[in-house]
């Protein structure tokens, strides 16, 4: 850990995300350091917690070959600013999040069509990170489109908070999207296993965790423009009815239909650009309005 003095070469200032942004960590700080800048998050301050924390934040700093996912914005260390908090810091990225693309209606649904191929594109290549770590226990974990982010300037894809992620035997810290479905995942506890954790039970990050996240985020993209930010499972069901009904490719619902199954999860990047026939789909505004009604 080093010690950092705010003075004429290092200065600190209040790092403000976007209105809506899920984040759980505290305040953020953007660090300036010798003409570069890093996000500085904080490290629980709960004993535990921290150690956990501090486990996953060092082992991912000392990954042998970080090349085998770009898109990961590692942690670089853990450092003392003097302020009774340690913090993490990461190279600090201008960008704005998934979460805040998707949303914007100026933006061509092709576009973020593609952007969301390329979450699952990283999920698939994950496997090759997975084989190099000890028990090949990796999973994000915590992944939904406010920990994903896209340059302002080059257009990259990049995955932030990885400190919540799941390596090498490490605690198991919350997640958005297995907390939200908790109640539904546990039913099929062959695949989507639970531990105690943090004085919560909490699904087991697995590769299959990891896929179901990347197919509500899919799914969400679509679905609140209903207006909704938590679909139930029954409502699942029937949204996947009515895109097979608009033209959605058959294979894509098949494996959307399996997340509430015993059957491993699927990664749907491959296939997800049948979803364009939801584009200005006249039927899409009927469905609006029977759901509604």
């Amino acid at each position: 850990m080093s010690k950092v003095k705010v003075n004429g070469t290092a200065f600190i200032r209040h790092l403000n995300l976007p209105n809506g942004t899920s984040n759980q960590s505290g305040n953020l700080f953007l660090l300036s350091r010798n003409d570069i800048k890093y996000v500085l998050k904080p490290l629980p301050k709960k004993p535990g917690e921290q150690a956990a924390k501090r486990f996953i934040v060092d082992t991912l700093i000392n990954m042998d070959d970080k090349s085998l996912i770009p898109e990961f914005i590692y942690p670089e260390e853990i450092i003392d600013i003097g302020w009774k908090t340690q913090y993490i810091s990461s190279l600090y990225h201008p960008s704005i999040t998934l979460k805040t693309l998707l949303a914007d209606s100026n933006i061509s649904e092709d576009k973020k069509i593609t952007y969301l191929k390329l979450v699952g594109d990283v999920l698939n290549r994950i496997k090759l990170l997975r084989a190099s770590i000890e028990n090949h226990d990796f999973a994000i974990n915590d992944l939904h489109s406010d920990n994903i982010l896209i340059g302002k300037k080059d257009g990259e894809l990049r995955f932030c908070d990885l400190d919540a992620c799941k390596i090498a035997g490490s605690e198991v810290f919350p997640s958005m999207y297995l907390t939200l479905y908790y109640k539904y995942l546990i039913k099929h506890p062959k695949k989507y296993s639970t531990v105690s954790s943090m004085e919560s039970d909490m699904i087991y990050p697995n590769e299959n965790s990891d896929i179901f996240c990347y197919i509500m985020m899919i799914i969400m993209h679509l679905y609140s423009n209903f207006g909704d930010r938590h679909i139930s499972e029954q409502r699942y069901f029937d949204f996947l009815t009515f895109l097979k009904s608009i033209g959605v490719d058959s294979e894509l619902i098949d494996i959307f239909s399996k997340v509430y199954t015993d059957d491993d999860n699927v990664n749907p990047y491959e296939a997800i650009e049948s979803l364009k026939v939801f584009i200005n789909n006249p039927k899409v505004k009927e469905f609006r309005t029977a759901y509604r009604s």
